[in-house]
């Protein structure tokens, strides 16, 4: 897994809260590619990517999480983007 390339066990994941303004929601689990940034792989068509890159934003709004890394595989293109809270 690639969280392994960036220091993280395989199959490590970390509990991230969830919240709606004051309010706590929960927690996702998640895997790590560093301190506050998330990382997501995926394999979706790219009529699926402008929805995937709002559920992502709209996810960093609710979190403390910093960044999203994320990777989208399918054939011919394997795609790397980082979705910033903010930017």
């Amino acid at each position: 897994m690639a969280s392994h390339l960036c220091g993280y066990a395989a199959d490590a994941e970390t509990e991230v809260p969830v919240s709606l303004d004051a309010y706590s929601l929960g927690v996702q689990r998640m895997r790590l590619a560093a301190p506050g940034v998330a990382m997501r792989v995926s394999a979706l068509t790219p009529e699926r990517h402008a929805a995937y890159y709002a559920d992502i934003r709209r996810l960093l709004d609710h979190t403390a999480l910093q960044a999203v890394q994320w990777i989208n595989i399918t054939q011919p293109v394997v795609q790397f983007r980082t979705v910033w809270k903010n930017r």
